[in-house]
């Protein structure tokens, strides 16, 4: 259900810092590992499901709605030709924010890895291969192609999303949000 519902989330997978801890004594083992920030989301996802009460999970829907109006005014105004620093940056500061929506607690805050942290070939380059074919198809409905050949950088996948999501944010179509969740 997880792949369904990131194929249409605006934001990529992005590599965030994550701490590993040993199960049987709970230390901490490495505290600079990274893993996907959709994986983390999907944590997110289903701790709400299971442990926040509907009326927690209606102001995080609502906070969620402002926060996706907020992501699209601030895409129009990035330049999506320039460096690609700025690019990672902005999703980085956004998927800050979605994560910080979910009611968790002892939540200390999410940091993400440089921009040039991922490299062909792994789980978060993987990761957002697929993410990027279910873009593909969700922005341009198969009439633009893609290379999915396993050496096209991140980075590139990346700046493709953001265009087509910039496409998708000039037409505005999350105008009207006064919905009881």
């Amino acid at each position: 259900m997880h792949a369904m519902l990131f194929s249409a989330l605006h934001l990529p997978p992005l590599p965030v810092v994550v701490d590993i801890v040993d199960r049987d004594d709970h230390k901490i083992v490495s505290d600079s590992s990274a893993e996907s920030s959709h994986s983390i989301i999907a944590a997110l996802i289903d701790y709400s499901s299971m442990a926040v009460s509907k009326d927690c999970n209606n102001a995080r829907m609502a906070d969620q709605f402002k926060l996706l109006r907020m992501f699209h005014d601030d895409l129009q105004k990035l330049d999506l030709e320039g460096p690609i620093e700025p690019i990672y940056n902005f999703f980085c500061h956004h998927t800050r924010l979605w994560i910080a929506s979910y009611p968790v607690p002892n939540s200390a805050g999410t940091f993400f890895k440089p921009h040039d942290y991922v490299v062909c070939g792994d789980k978060i380059h993987r990761d957002m291969m697929g993410y990027a074919k279910s873009q593909l198809y969700h922005h341009t409905e198969g009439k633009q192609t893609l290379n999915t050949e396993a050496n096209v950088e991140y980075m590139d996948l990346l700046r493709t999303c953001a265009r087509w999501l910039k496409v998708e944010a000039a037409f505005d179509v999350y105008e009207n949000n006064e919905t009881d969740y």
